[in-house]
């Protein structure tokens, strides 16, 4: 059995006020246009406040995944906290952490994804979260690249 990643972190510098990358995480038309991977749509609903709920629906290659999460923490323009758990393996839970750092007129962007303890998910949610876990990393390269293509325009 190969190793599966605890966590994903990536710092992303965008070309973009602090001010205008935060507001893409906030409203379901915005995230829409960035968070899906290369060869994926999605469907979101977004309620952004502290406790407030999300759902982004990703369909692509013939798959259909739903994840579903709450808003823990939000300080405008600095941090947003969300929980997320895909539909079809209840029971677990992964935690987002996005911090925006004004870099003059720039932003500096980094996001720590932390997934459940592997030892705490059932053979079979293991099995369903393997790929995913393991795909993590370049799922949200892609989405920041779709990110700062969206903030440029």
């Amino acid at each position: 059995m190969t190793t599966v990643p605890t966590e994903v972190l990536l710092t992303r510098e965008f070309d973009a006020p602090r001010e205008l990358v935060f507001e893409a995480f906030s409203r379901a038309e915005h995230v829409e246009k960035w968070i899906a991977p290369d060869g994926f749509t999605a469907q979101c609903v977004v309620e952004f406040h502290k406790g407030g709920t999300f759902s982004v629906r990703m369909i692509g290659y013939g798959m259909d995944h739903t994840a579903r999460g709450a808003y823990r923490e939000i300080v405008p323009p600095e941090k947003i906290v969300w929980t997320m758990g895909f539909d079809d393996i209840p029971g677990h839970e992964m935690v987002t952490t996005a911090t925006f750092v004004a870099r003059g007129a720039k932003t500096e962007l980094t996001v720590r994804q932390v997934f459940p303890p592997w030892d705490a998910l059932t053979p079979e949610q293991q099995q369903l979260m393997r790929p995913r876990m393991g795909g993590a990393k370049e799922g949200w390269t892609q989405s920041l690249r779709h990110l700062g293509e969206y903030v440029k325009r």
